[in-house]
């Protein structure tokens, strides 16, 4: 647990320990850029941009689904 403790907000119970390193996993960024116009902010323009990304698992192992016990 030397890369942090993380409790995601949307997580009422329980949790998922993930090892980390690019052995066990890594992001796949996709090739679906937008670029969106949001408007003027001041004397310039304001641009949002987009990308979807994904978690390719590369070893089942290493991910520990904590559920609560009932």
């Amino acid at each position: 647990m030397t890369d942090g403790i993380f409790k995601a907000p949307v997580l009422k119970s329980g949790g998922v320990l993930l090892a980390t390193g690019k052995r066990y996993a890594s992001i796949v960024l996709g090739q679906d850029m937008m670029v969106g116009y949001v408007g003027p902010a001041g004397d310039s323009l304001e641009f949002s941009i987009t990308e979807s990304l994904a978690l390719l698992i590369r070893e089942p192992a290493s991910i520990c689904v904590l559920r609560d016990r009932k």
